[in-house]
């Protein structure tokens, strides 16, 4: 499988678990993809934080450009033909393909869960 995740909002609310579940995924041969909203040149501080997390990935893609990150994601997430994607912006979930199984890691004080609740 190859498996797509954001940082911020993401990895940085839960760095334990995705430092368990990325060196799950790659044990098992599955490729790790960190895509994430950062700019270009913040490469190495991004990757030395994943390395504090002991968070373990194949590769890393930054956008700089946050007004296209949703447009952006889809594009890498098609290029990287990815099964599944944890992400905590359903803007950008919501633009992968059909195919990608999606995972929104929803902070409930920016989502009003229970208005979201109340809609079924």
């Amino acid at each position: 499988m190859n498996i797509g995740i954001d940082i911020d909002g993401t990895i940085s609310a839960l760095p334990e678990f995705f430092s368990c579940l990325t060196r799950a995924f790659r044990q098992a041969g599955h490729k790790v993809y960190i895509i994430t909203y950062r700019e270009p040149m913040a490469i190495q501080t991004t990757r030395d934080q994943l390395d504090r997390w002991r968070v373990v990935y194949d590769e890393i893609y930054l956008c700089g450009n946050a007004e296209q990150m949703g447009q952006w994601k889809a594009k890498i997430a098609a290029m990287l033909d990815l099964d599944v994607m944890f992400d905590d912006m359903p803007q950008s979930l919501c633009r992968l393909g059909p195919d990608v199984a999606r995972f929104w890691l929803c902070d409930p004080s920016t989502y009003d869960l229970a208005a979201i609740g109340d809609q079924s």
